[in-house]
């Protein structure tokens, strides 16, 4: 279950995410509204997962694919600069967060 609200916190926060670009400064109060509710959504979500589950592979699981799949979207919805720097980038953040789930308890 904790995986779970895990992975809903990442998406409320890709979410809240993508309302910030779209709020225009909190000009636009229905994104603005939006932004503040799956920010909320997010950060419940991932405090009943690290209720569970230690916080040191929470919150960069968390964190870290928010970051891969926000940066992804933006350079496939937003137009945002692509290069091969970025990617190696994503990859690293990515090969990292394998690294931490697949990790031993010792």
């Amino acid at each position: 279950m904790s995986y779970i609200y895990l992975a809903l916190a990442i998406y409320f926060e890709v979410l809240g995410t993508l309302c910030i670009k779209d709020s225009n400064g909190f000009t636009h109060l229905k994104s603005s509204f939006f932004l503040f509710l799956y920010y909320g959504l997010s950060f419940i979500c991932v405090t009943l997962a690290a209720n569970k589950m230690d916080v040191s592979l929470t919150y960069p699981i968390w964190t870290g694919s928010a970051i891969a799949i926000v940066s992804t979207l933006g350079i496939m919805y937003f137009n945002e600069p692509n290069n091969i720097f970025k990617i190696l980038s994503l990859a690293l953040i990515l090969l990292g967060l394998m690294g931490l789930t697949l990790s031993p308890k010792v």
